[in-house]
């Protein structure tokens, strides 16, 4: 049975943890950007539950903010002229852990879409239609590559 006409598989991928497991960069594409990120905190350690008004509030953690800064200067330092991307978006995250072990990759995505957002890469993460996420070789102390393509 073949895949349904809206999907297509990817073929050219290399061995595991390489960058060849991006597809080429689509060329002719207005906006297509890549940036060396630091590994985010899990989920559970970049929000937290305050009281505020004898009320439970969900807020970044101290954690999630310090990573917003780092993501913050890791743009400004790699993409310095960059206007926020405005169109639809086709983002490929290859996430390098510190070290091996039990990680999910899904907790470290919200995380860093929240801070490219905060940083000005793009206006909202809902601009994004397509999200891949691949695990890649540890790397003490851990990344992102990011490679973000306006569709």
């Amino acid at each position: 049975m073949g895949l349904p006409p809206n999907l297509r598989l990817i073929t050219n991928v290399g061995p595991p943890g390489s960058l060849q497991k991006f597809p080429p960069l689509s060329h002719g594409k207005k906006g297509v950007l890549r940036i060396i990120l630091p590994l985010p905190p899990t989920m559970n350690n970049y929000r937290a539950c305050v009281l505020l008004g004898g009320k439970p509030r969900l807020i970044t953690s101290k954690a999630g903010r310090d990573y917003h800064q780092a993501v913050k200067s890791a743009v400004y330092d790699q993409l310095p002229t960059q206007a926020p991307l405005s169109g639809r978006l086709c983002v490929w995250i290859l996430c390098s852990m510190a070290r091996n072990g039990k990680s999910d990759l899904d907790n470290r995505v919200k995380p860093a879409l929240d801070a490219l957002t905060a940083a000005g890469v793009w206006r909202d993460d809902s601009q994004i239609d397509i999200l891949h996420v691949m695990r890649g070789p540890v790397e003490a102390p851990g990344r992102l590559d990011v490679r973000i393509e306006e569709t």
